[in-house]
């Protein structure tokens, strides 16, 4: 039994070793392919082709950045707030 594992063992290497090192290193690729990840394929976006498609979408990002300063500007405040009460706990 012991021969049987080790028999499966080492073909498992030679495997591993003949696809991911020796067959890259003739063919001039990366090595170990197994571990690398797979590229996402990016979906085509929509054709905005028209001058009001482009501004319509330009200012839906607007109102979202709008909407990420002012969360900024909150933590921002919360932070100035903590910082003064762990000022005065010092004094």
């Amino acid at each position: 039994m012991y021969r049987l594992v080790e028999l499966i063992f080492l073909a498992a290497v030679v495997l591993f070793a003949i696809t991911d090192v020796f067959v890259p290193l003739v063919t001039d690729s990366k090595l170990f392919p197994t571990f690398r990840r797979k590229k996402v394929v990016d979906v085509p976006k929509p054709d905005n082709s028209t001058l009001e498609a482009k501004i319509d979408v330009a200012k839906a990002k607007v109102a979202e950045v709008k909407e990420v300063q002012k969360e900024v500007q909150k933590e921002f405040e919360k932070t100035k707030d903590l910082k003064d009460k762990s000022d005065n706990l010092m004094k």
